[in-house]
């Protein structure tokens, strides 16, 4: 059931006689042959928006902006007219409007804020949201002679919408591109239970700065698009301001369920320091955990090391509710072998570590929910948490993580468990026992690093529900023993650019669902039991570094090399024994049963010479002499 608000004279009134025990009127009274006009709301939804906003009332408007003209079109008092609004509770308070008799209709009939910006609108007929409506504009009524009149006006909010599906031009002054979320202030829990708290909310976006009351209970937040930052100072008295800065990747989640600020109270304590916390510490024990957090320190200028205590110890780390106020570590957050940790609570106003967040060996640690502020984070190390079972609380941060590293995490599934990547420039995952597909659709197109090893029943990238990526620096797959192809990895123009490890997958039949850019750095090929040819590796046609190839029982020939007309050889030094190199060997052919076909790659043998490549155990094992006198092919022979 839609949500209504009266907007009527009386309310005016009594609000006077409650708030200022008086008031006087100062504008002139309706003429006696006048009618007064009152407006009651109705809020509306369009299409399948939640209905979590019929739970809301109208919030954050200031003003009103009506058109009333005649029946014949003429003007009235009420064109474009700017109305000031006031609340009382959660009822929005207008005057009543004064017209003469007569036939009438409304045009236009916005709700803004303090800066201009159309927050609510009624629709015109015909245009996209009139539909949802059961009297779109234009709204038709009559003024009798001294007499009054009651409307209803619905209205839509604005949030996601363009100014065309309310059929307004779309250059339509106080219009923006818009979006919503849901907000509510508590105090601090103590129990199973919330209280919740009235307040206010600055935000500040850049260099304008816009301020809105906060309810006693849920709270709707509209705010512009296209910013990266949004800083919020919530208020409510006689507790701490908070302050932190949201993305808009976070603040999108909360469109359906609310963002909950908790609210600490005003401090006076002993212990109590705040401010920032410069150096490293290691709190092992749950009383180093309470006595750090009686300082009330709200950042941490170095390192944060939760657990890694003895396996003996009798006060194990089990609560971390005690660092509500920590809100930015600079530096290394670790929560290492903490046996009897269950969540992360009490880490909710973290919003940035600028470091390394590792969270490893907790054998009871049962959710991260509470990280759910966390909106930067350079590196993430997930490692064997056994009964980490979602990855609820990070979604919000990981289009900002560098580098991603999960090893043996038994429910991890999915890369979708974590979110949309934007920035990811290294993935390592490793040893996820239940790990079956592996898709990439983020929303970057090149990626530095992507190792996947050790992942047993890992059998595919997704295949055509992959997006993959135009470029991969360095690939390295290894030990996935029931991987079936590599359909997924790439885009379809897609590329590994400079570096490819290939190793211990033994149902790869070919690489032909990969491309290679022609200068590359190095390839090693091994352990590979139905690997057929090389032939991916046409494309190359410089080589920066080495070639190696051992135990592929299947591969019979080079040929795919055969493009490789430079080797860019970079000897290592050693510094006292120059100009001497070490580890020559820049070709490496070994333990290849079926592999008789050297004549792709012969010339690259011949110019380098001897002490370069090494040739041993295949199916044919030329020597140097051999391939001078064009002996690269045993079936040549």
């Amino acid at each position: 059931m839609a949500m209504t608000v009266r907007i009527f004279g009386p309310y005016l009134l009594l609000f006077c006689g409650l708030i200022f025990g008086a008031c006087e009127t100062v504008e002139e009274k309706p003429r006696a042959e006048e009618g007064t006009l009152s407006i009651q709301l109705k809020q509306g939804v369009a299409g399948n928006e939640s209905s979590r906003l019929q739970q809301v009332p109208i919030q954050g408007v200031s003003q009103l902006v009506i058109s009333i003209l005649r029946e014949n079109g003429s003007e009235t008092a009420y064109s474009s007219k700017s109305i000031a609004l006031t609340r009382f509770q959660d009822e929005i308070l207008i005057e009543d409007l004064s017209l003469p008799p007569g036939n009438y209709q409304i045009t236009d009939f916005y709700l803004k804020d303090s800066l201009e910006t159309i927050l609510y609108a009624s629709p015109r007929e015909g245009s996209p949201f009139a539909a949802y409506l059961n009297q779109p504009f234009p709204l038709a009524f009559e003024m009798n002679t001294a007499g009054s009149a009651e409307i209803l006006v619905e209205v839509i909010s604005t949030a996601n919408a363009s100014p065309e599906k309310f059929g307004f031009p779309s250059d339509t002054k106080g219009f923006i591109d818009t979006f919503f979320f849901f907000l509510t202030l508590t105090g601090e829990s103590t129990d199973d239970y919330l209280d919740y708290l009235p307040g206010k909310l600055t935000v500040s976006i850049g260099n304008v700065t816009r301020t809105q009351p906060l309810g006693r209970n849920l709270n709707r937040i509209v705010l512009p698009k296209g910013s990266d930052a949004y800083v919020f100072l919530a208020e409510s008295d006689t507790y701490q301001s908070l302050k932190q800065t949201l993305s808009y990747d976070s603040l999108r989640q909360f469109a359906e369920q609310p963002l909950i600020l908790e609210m600490k109270k005003e401090s006076s304590g002993a212990e109590f320091i705040g401010g920032v916390f410069t150096g490293s510490i290691a709190l092992a024990t749950q009383a180093a955990v309470d006595s750090f957090s009686r300082k009330g320190y709200e950042a941490i200028q170095g390192d944060l090391l939760l657990g890694q205590s003895a396996a003996d110890e009798p006060d194990p780390v089990t609560d971390l509710s005690g660092l509500s106020t920590l809100q930015e570590i600079q530096g290394n957050l670790s929560l290492l072998e903490n046996p009897s940790l269950k969540s992360v609570m009490g880490l909710h106003r973290l919003q940035v570590i600028s470091g390394t967040l590792t969270i490893q060996d907790n054998e009871r640690l049962e959710s991260l929910a509470d990280l759910f502020r966390l909106n930067y984070v350079r590196e993430l190390r997930l490692i064997q948490n056994p009964n980490l079972r979602h990855f609820e609380g990070l979604q919000a941060v990981t289009p900002a993580i560098a580098k991603l590293h999960i090893e043996a995490m038994e429910h991890f599934t999915s890369l979708d468990q974590l979110g949309r990547f934007r920035q990811m420039g290294e993935i390592t995952i490793t040893a996820n026992p239940n790990l079956t597909q592996l898709s990439f659709n983020f929303l970057q197109e090149k990626i530095g690093i992507i190792q996947i090893s050790d992942n047993p029943v890992l059998v595919d990238f997704g295949g055509s529900a992959s997006t993959g990526f135009t470029e991969i620096n360095r690939l390295m797959l290894k030990n996935n023993e029931n991987l079936e192809n590599l359909k997924g990895l790439l885009a379809p123009e897609g590329m590994v650019m400079k570096h490819f490890e290939f190793s211990n997958q033994p149902k790869i039949e070919t690489l032909q669902d990969l491309a290679f850019y022609e200068y590359f750095s190095k390839i090693i090929i091994q352990n590979n039991a139905s690997l057929q040819d090389l032939l991916p590796f046409s494309t190359l046609t410089v080589l920066f570094s080495r070639i190696t190839l051992v135990n592929n029982p299947k591969i019979q020939s080079l040929d795919g090399l055969h493009n490789i007309d430079q080797v860019v050889y970079y000897p290592t030094i050693e510094p006292d024994a120059m100009p001497y190199p070490i580890n020559p060997e820049l070709f490496t052919f070994t333990d290849n049963a079926s592999l008789t076909d050297f004549c792709g790659f012969a010339d690259k043998i011949i110019e380098f010479g001897a002490g370069f490549s090494v040739i041993e155990n295949n199916g044919y094992n030329p020597s140097l002499e051999d391939f001078i006198n064009g002996d690269c092919n045993e079936e040549e022979l």
